[in-house]
């Protein structure tokens, strides 16, 4: 599954530019969550942006980022010569195939897990298990009772799309409460481009039921986002 479809090569500055990577990375160093030699692989890593943003601010850490897109890859190879970069599926991938360290922390990104379905996260959950080097896991998910009572989603998007980007979420009226089908449209050159996907709003129960079912023992949740909304997700480290 590909981070993003339909905008290739201008994921930077439409959904990149809404998840503030700088933001990410200050907040993963801030709290001590990455620290001096540890060894990080982003998962759906796109353009490399978070990579980008970590190198800027850390040194020593290793860096790995995994996508499908080979069109993003080549942009994030440009930006971050010192890191690698692998073209693999997340479902099927063998870390071990390019690396021999151990004791890799796995991020696993909000845009991602959020567009997959409950299967699919089982199965990526399968496969990063497998995966023997990957001792931590690092994602964020919706704090649900703050977004029932504080979330205003077409306003706050308004204040992060970049200028040619509308983002709305459809009027279908067979859904819960826990999807969203989101309608966007983006104008670039003259041309106007028009899909849609899913967004699944997972709570953090249903993922933590999923690692731990894999054999995952270690399951830490803090109500604090790197957003500015506060603590309008949880963020989540997963450990073996």
């Amino acid at each position: 599954m590909k981070q993003d479809e339909i905008l290739g090569i201008e994921y930077n500055r439409t959904f990149g530019a809404i998840l503030n990577y700088q933001k990410l990375a200050s907040f993963l160093l801030k709290k001590k969550i990455l620290e001096d030699n540890d060894r990080l692989i982003d998962l759906a890593c796109g353009t490399g942006s978070l990579i980008h943003e970590i190198r800027n601010i850390h040194k020593s850490i290793s860096l790995v980022g995994i996508d499908i897109d080979i069109e993003q890859l080549k942009i994030a190879r440009k930006y971050n010569s010192d890191a690698l970069f692998i073209s693999e599926d997340l479902f099927t991938f063998s870390i071990g195939d390019y690396i021999d360290s151990q004791n890799w922390i796995a991020h696993l990104g909000f845009s991602f897990i959020n567009r997959l379905t409950y299967d699919e996260i089982v199965k990526l959950v399968h496969n990063l298990t497998k995966n023997k080097q990957i001792t931590c896991v690092l994602t964020e998910i919706w704090n649900y009772e703050y977004q029932l009572n504080h979330f205003q989603y077409d306003k706050w998007y308004r204040t992060k799309l970049p200028e040619g980007f509308l983002m709305t979420k459809s009027d279908k009226k067979d859904r819960s409460d826990n999807v969203i089908d989101i309608d966007f449209e983006f104008h670039i050159n003259d041309k106007v481009q028009k899909s849609s996907y899913t967004m699944f709003r997972y709570q953090t129960d249903v993922i933590e039921s999923i690692f731990k079912k894999a054999g995952w023992n270690f399951f830490e949740v803090e109500s604090s986002s790197y957003r500015e909304s506060g603590e309008s997700h949880n963020f989540i480290s997963i450990k073996r």
